[in-house]
């Protein structure tokens, strides 16, 4: 009896043990779980006034947060020109525009932070335009991917 009473304690303390051990959460929408960053170039513009580039689809079962822009354009005519990018979703609706800084030596810049949203299978465009004309431009996205169930 002695020794059934010694087991039941027994028990009864590794039963108690064991709730107290807390359960693993994952935090999905950490951004520094899943981080995401590509850039794309397009270095055919061929003078045009406005430059597309188009990133990769947001993978099945994911969300993508964009949270930083950053975009160079060179453009024909480095001196008082307005170059700004606009960053639309698939269905080209506008979710930010960035102005660059003034070209100079025909390269403009634009590098601020922003918040966009991508489901899956969607995929980001930015769109660089100058009135004058585009030789290349360089956009990177960065940001996170958040896994969905």
């Amino acid at each position: 009896m002695k020794y059934l009473l010694a087991l039941a304690m027994l028990l009864a303390t590794a039963s108690a043990q064991q709730s107290a051990i807390p359960e693993v959460v994952q935090l999905r929408d950490e951004p520094g779980r899943n981080p995401y960053q590509q850039t794309v170039v397009n270095d055919v513009c061929e003078l045009a006034t406005t430059c597309q580039v188009t990133f990769s689809s947001v993978p099945a079962h994911t969300r993508l947060v964009v949270t930083r822009f950053n975009a160079s354009a060179f453009n024909t005519n480095g001196s008082n020109t307005m170059v700004y990018s606009v960053l639309t979703d698939p269905a080209e609706k506008i979710v930010n525009t960035f102005p660059h800084t003034t070209p100079v030596s025909t390269t403009s810049f634009a590098n601020d932070s922003t918040l966009a949203y991508y489901d899956a299978g969607q995929t980001p465009i930015v769109k660089v335009n100058n009135e004058v004309g585009l030789i290349s431009i360089r956009v990177t996205l960065s940001g996170y991917l958040v896994h969905l169930p």
